[in-house]
Formats: C-alpha cells, structure tokens, sequence
C-alpha cells in the first residue's frame, strides 16, 4: 500500500507495509536531533521516514541507477543528501552519526573476493562502527541464515535457490548469517552493546516482531506464529511450520530460527537499546487506512503483560456502519493454551478428521451456550461480536475456552454455521501446499455437524464474510 508523505521539505511515495514499518516501531530509542547514515538506500523505502524525523540524512547507494531515481524523489530535500558510491569501499567518517542504517542488505557487504563473508562483513561493520558517535546506534535488518522457512522449503529470496543458505552457501551468493555467528561478527567490528529482535514472516515482509529476552517465552507460543502469513513466491511445503514453531518454543529456540532479525547496536554499554514493548504486531496489507491497526505486549507492573491496541492513523477505538463493527480493546494478557495448536494437531491426525470434528464441536458447544434463539432454518444464532470465536483466538485458560480477541464483527445476530465454516476455512489459509482441505471435505465435516445443512446454505453463510471485508478493504 503507497503512503505520500508531504512535507516542506519532501514528497514522495514509499511503501508503507514493509521496511518503514520496521523502524517506527523503534524511533523512541533515537536520537533525533543527529545525521543519519542510510547504507543502501536504493529507491527511498526508509528514507521519507528518516527525513521526517531526523535532522539530517545522507543516502549511500551503490546502484547508479537507484541512486539517480532516489535523488529525484528528494531533490527538493533540504536535509538530504544522496551519494552513488560502493557502500563498502567508502569511508563513512568518524563520530559523525548518531543512526546508521543498513536494512535487508547486509549479505551483499559480504559476497566479494579475497575474503571469506565473516572477514569482509566485520571489516564493513568496523567502518561503521568508527562512523557513530559514542552513543549511536547501528540498526540492521536481515535475512536469518538458519530461518525456518528455508528449512521447511523455501527458496533463498534472491538467487531462488534451495538450501543454499543452510549448507554454508556451495553456490556463492550474497550471505547473511545464524544468530550467534551474527553476534560475533558485531563483536569483533567493535560494538559493545547488542540486542537482537526478530521478525515474522521476514523482514521484506513484516508483519509482527519481538524482543529476544527471557520474557518472552512467558507469553503464550501462538505469538510466535502470528494468523497471517505471507505467501512466498517460491516454496515447498515439508512439514507444517506452527508445529514446529511449537516444538521450538518448547525448547525456548524460536529465535534462534526466526526469518529475519532486526539487531540494535552501539559502542557504549550505557545506551537503551532495549524497546519498552516485547511484543508487536500490526495489521496494514491490503485494509482501509482507517482500519489499519497495531497491538503491543508489554511488562506489566505486577509482574504479568498488558496488551496494548489501538488504530494507527486516529486515536478512535471503534468504527462501525449499519451492519458490522470493528473494536479495539487494550487489557491484561491472558495465559493459556492456544487452541490453534491442538486443532492443527487434529488436522493432521489420519482419523478422517475425527479429532478435528471434536475440536469443533467443543467451540460449537460453547457458542450454543451463549445463544439467543435460532434463525429462520433453525441454525443457533450468536451475538455478532464473536463472529471470530476461532482456533486462533480461543485460548484453554482455568479449565474453560477465553476469547482473547473480538476485533472484527457484527452489529447483528450472526449463525452458528458461519463461524464454523471460518474456523474451516482456516486450515487452506495457513497450511499451503503441506495439507489443505477441498470444498467436500469442508461439507463433509460441516454435514456432520449440521445434518441439514446444504450447499446453498453455505453460500448464504460465505455471505457474511463477504460483506465485512467489503467493509474494511478499499475499492480499487
């Protein structure tokens, strides 16, 4: 989605759902008072950004076509400027910026010849190291070498090819790096303080990251496999990747095999590096700008978390027309068990969908208990505010199911079958290639629990999700 920026200063057109939306997330650690260094700048996607909030920003970017599209887009700038020049043959000065940034380029840094990656990217980090000022900071976006997705059958992003990365890059290409091998390159450049953050689903595409701290692993392990995913555009399926986020947490090694990090840096041990939130995620993609959202996890004072939602372009916390409502409400974290875990299980049980039929009808169950009559065929009515009473919104606290999140719904009384179907309709959605559901088996399992059911009834149902992404997603 293209954002305009204007300003006295600049206009220009960035891609608001991707790198941008990274930093924001940490401009309260910044010094905005000092230059910025932006290394690989190539058509601007961060720049905008930086030059709204920054005093001054130099833009190095080695593609000389990139370069000259980049100065066009800031000409008008006071307080840019915008270098063509090779990133890692250039000297950046010393003690001259308090924000360096290098975001989704760092494996370039280390393809070259004469020197192995580890040698060449130290020898680029150390350049920059001498850049910062005593107290700046070194922001950096990349590609996790070790990611999951490359494990679970993901192409490398650039070259498209399979495995590369895992085995130590046979086929020399640009090359990025695991957690602690990362960390130790940083080291040896010169920085003293380092905090790793991680990304999901990676860091071209991003849509929630969290803190590497011990706290993290008290939060529930759904966070780590956030609902929405994006779809490569090349990939395989070898297992599916929520079970295996599962197993890791377990092991508290999600981060170790997150898809991309974001590392904070600096040569003084006495600058915060460390976010106030643990937690974040944002709903922008392809919804109405009013719509688009964010929530926050952060440390409470008794020792719990608090999550924190609100709406990223107004201070409003509900919007609604004649027929659907969209809500945020902020509140106490709640532990638990993530059902979504136990219904992927049931999904992949060779049982002929048994166990997830029974997964089923316990949320069918609960709804019927929270019934107001039945419609004109006879089909349990709900209120419309758990039109997302789902697998990945239902958690297993103190011996009974919680609704943790009732964003979207409706005004109106909604059925029971409906929101069944969603939570069907579900496993296409996340599970890929890997295992999905056809239309008769969604019936299949729909008729076992709805007898009457039939396929005109389904298209009625389907209906209603039509009418709220008509709601939320512009008209093009």
């Amino acid at each position: 989605m293209e954002l305009v920026l204007e300003t006295d200063k600049v206009k220009f057109m960035f891609e608001l759902y991707g790198k941008a939306d990274i930093i924001r997330y940490f401009r309260d650690l910044f010094n905005k008072r000092g230059r910025v260094l932006e290394i690989g700048a190539q058509l601007g996607d961060v720049t905008g950004w930086l030059s709204q909030n920054f005093k001054a920003v130099d833009c190095i970017e080695s593609g000389i076509n990139n370069a000259a599209a980049l100065y066009g887009r800031v000409k008008k700038a006071k307080n840019v400027e915008v270098y063509a020049a090779d990133e890692f043959e250039t000297s950046f000065g010393e003690g001259k910026y308090s924000l360096v940034t290098a975001i989704g380029n760092l494996g370039n840094f280390a393809n070259g010849f004469g020197k192995t990656a580890h040698k060449r990217t130290v020898d680029f980090l150390r350049n920059v190291c001498v850049s910062l000022t005593e107290d700046g900071i070194l922001f950096i976006s990349t590609q996790n070498k070790m990611a999951l997705k490359y494990l679970s059958g993901c192409y490398d992003s650039k070259e498209r090819l399979q495995f590369n990365a895992l085995m130590d890059y046979p086929v020399k290409t640009a090359a990025v790096f695991g957690r602690n091998e990362l960390e130790e390159i940083l080291k040896e450049a010169g920085f003293n303080s380092i905090q790793f953050y991680h990304t999901y689903s990676d860091g071209m595409f991003p849509i929630s990251i969290y803190r590497e701290c011990e706290e993290i692993y008290k939060l529930n392990p759904d966070i780590f496999y956030p609902k929405h995913v994006y779809d490569y555009y090349l990939r395989q399926n070898f297992f599916l990747e929520p079970l295996a986020v599962l197993s890791l947490y377990k092991e508290k090694m999600v981060h170790y095999f997150s898809n991309s990090f974001v590392v904070l840096c600096s040569k003084s041990r006495n600058v915060n590096l460390k976010t106030n939130w643990i937690f974040a995620k944002w709903s922008l993609g392809e919804i109405k700008s009013s719509f688009q959202n964010e929530v926050k996890i952060l440390p409470a004072s008794d020792g719990g978390f608090f999550v924190e939602k609100s709406f990223i372009n107004t201070s409003q916390t509900e919007y609604e027309d004649e027929k659907i409502r969209v809500s945020l409400k902020s509140g106490s974290y709640i532990h638990g068990k993530p059902l979504v875990f136990e219904a992927f299980k049931a999904f992949l049980a060779d049982d002929n969908y048994e166990k997830l039929t029974a997964v089923l009808n316990e949320i069918k169950s609960e709804l019927i208990k929270l019934s107001s009559g039945k419609d004109a065929e006879g089909y349990e009515w709900v209120d419309g505010k758990y039109y997302d009473f789902t697998f990945w919104n239902l958690i297993r606290h103190g011996g009974k199911l919680v609704y943790i999140d009732s964003k979207w719904g409706f005004k109106c009384k909604i059925p029971v079958d409906l929101i069944i179907w969603r939570n069907l309709f579900y496993f296409n959605h996340r599970c890929g290639d890997y295992k999905a559901l056809s239309n008769a088996e969604i019936f299949s399992v729909l008729k076992a629990m709805f007898p009457g059911i039939t396929p005109e009834r389904v298209k009625f149902v389907v209906k209603y999700c039509d009418d709220l992404l008509s709601f939320i997603i512009p008209k093009h």
